[in-house]
């Protein structure tokens, strides 16, 4: 006969692999859409009245990553039979725009610890592919301009829907919350490989480490708020920073706001 316990075992063990393979589908499945909605922006930059530059086609990408949003979140609630009350977006309120303001001084905070530590200690770690193409002078500024708005509107609720109200809170269902706001973390980490895979590979863990742990603040608010709001608008704004820091050092030129 069956240990009891064991058997108990086995069954918290198998639903915790499916439950983490389920996380992992959707968030690389939501990376690969991204890269299946931007096929048709590919195709049209092979016609010959049409060849973008890093500007546009950073632009493209961003529409890609909207509709694969989409698309993962309509498959997930079609195929899991959640309902749309699944999405955590709440009307926001005096609480929540605290949790706001103090989530995104806590990233900048962050990322200004985590540079002056890398600086500290003379690590060098990779550049994000749209950085080099920034500073190699391949990016018109008024695109990088353009990438504020987008952050708000399609780059921070893309992939807080997909990583944190789908991925994080799919892990709720057999981790902890704090276990759930780590491996979410790791997945987020997984996807931006390929974005960073732009020198040694000592430097490609050093930034993911970076991606890391942002990711763990972006998660730990989520968890705490359970709003998407508050983490969409963190990412929104913690974005915007940086394509606004971007965007005078090649420009010379301050905000036209």
């Amino acid at each position: 006969m069956d240990n009891p316990d064991e058997s108990d075992l086995l069954t918290d063990l198998k639903d915790k692999f499916r439950t983490l393979g389920v996380a992992c589908v959707l968030g690389f499945g939501g990376y690969g859409l991204s890269i299946f909605w931007y096929t048709p922006f590919r195709l049209a930059s092979d016609l010959p009245s049409f060849t973008p530059d890093y500007g546009e086609a950073m632009v493209m990408n961003d529409i890609a990553l909207g509709l694969a949003a989409v698309t993962i979140g309509l498959l997930y609630l079609k195929y899991s039979g959640k309902g749309r009350e699944y999405i955590d977006v709440e009307i926001p309120t005096k609480r929540r725009t605290i949790f706001i303001i103090g989530g995104t001084l806590s990233l900048l905070t962050a990322l200004y610890a985590i540079n002056s530590l890398k600086s500290h200690l003379n690590v060098d770690a990779s550049q994000h592919t749209a950085s080099q193409a920034v500073a190699a002078g391949s990016v018109d500024p008024q695109y990088v301009l353009l990438m504020i708005p987008l952050s708000f509107l399609l780059i921070g609720p893309a992939e807080e829907f997909i990583f944190r109200n789908l991925v994080q809170k799919r892990l709720y269902e057999s981790f902890t919350k704090a276990s759930s706001v780590i491996i979410a973390s790791v997945i987020f980490s997984a996807i931006h490989i390929p974005a960073y895979a732009t020198g040694t590979t000592a430097g490609l863990l050093t930034s993911l480490a970076t991606v890391f742990t942002l990711s763990l603040f972006l998660g730990g608010f989520y968890a705490i708020t359970e709003d998407l709001i508050v983490v969409a608008v963190m990412h929104g704004a913690y974005n915007s920073v940086i394509f606004g820091r971007w965007y005078l050092a090649i420009s010379g030129s301050p905000l036209p706001f």
